[in-house]
């Protein structure tokens, strides 16, 4: 049965049963959400997602998640319109912008804080994929009150210190393999190699191991 409600809300288009044409279907779709993105942007946004979520992933949100609309044809198809927009009309982008938005909402839910976003700042926060991070960027960015380009910054900057994490776990696995060795070589009987001495190799791999132990707190510090 085709439900319909007032303009500018959202409106479920697909019946119970795939009766529907997927190109009829994705031209409706195509109307519907270009009136809804000639008025506020702030509320386009929200509106297309919920019609999106109703009408083609029947309101599941591990479908949208996953990208697996009910009728893919019919999605398909809406993409390809949305792709071969005319000028001032929404682009495909805004479309899997709509969706990533309501998932974000979703996975933030309870987390009050986020309400205080702006659209764009939601937006800035779309690849933060982690969602414990996500919500210390928020709260950062909310108590800092900070700007678009100030919080797609911080952003930017937090993915430049992942290295740091990788550098920090592999030079702790190389510590640890030099310590091992270490403990390995003092284990053997103290004599004297060509011209190298027990002490001498001892007193090498200590100093190795200090200074990347060194490193380790050094790259903690940045933290």
């Amino acid at each position: 049965m085709e439900e319909q409600k007032q303009l500018g809300r959202v409106k479920r288009i697909l019946p119970s049963e795939p009766m529907i044409d997927p190109g009829e279907l994705a031209e409706k779709a195509y109307q519907d959400i270009a009136q809804i993105f000639a008025k506020n942007i702030t509320q386009a946004y929200k509106e297309t997602g919920d019609y999106l979520f109703e009408n083609f992933f029947d309101s599941d949100i591990e479908r949208v998640r996953k990208k697996d609309p009910v009728s893919k044809e019919s999605f398909h198809q809406l993409t390809l319109k949305f792709q071969d927009r005319g000028k001032g009309a929404p682009s495909k982008t805004l479309l899997y912008d709509s969706l990533a938005l309501l998932v974000q909402k979703h996975d933030l839910e309870g987390f009050q804080t986020f309400g205080k976003l702006g659209t764009s700042q939601q937006l800035a926060l779309l690849p933060v994929k982690d969602i414990e991070q996500k919500k210390k960027i928020i709260t950062k960015a909310v108590q800092e009150n900070l700007s678009v380009r100030q919080l797609k910054e911080r952003i930017a900057k937090g993915k430049r210190k992942k290295p740091s994490k990788s550098y920090r776990a592999e030079l702790k696995g190389l510590k640890k393999e030099l310590e091992k060795r270490l403990a390995t070589i003092q284990k053997l009987p103290e004599k004297k190699e060509g011209k190298v001495s027990f002490n001498e190799i001892e007193e090498a791999l200590t100093e190795l191991i200090a200074k990347v132990e060194g490193l380790i707190e050094g790259l903690e510090k940045t933290k």
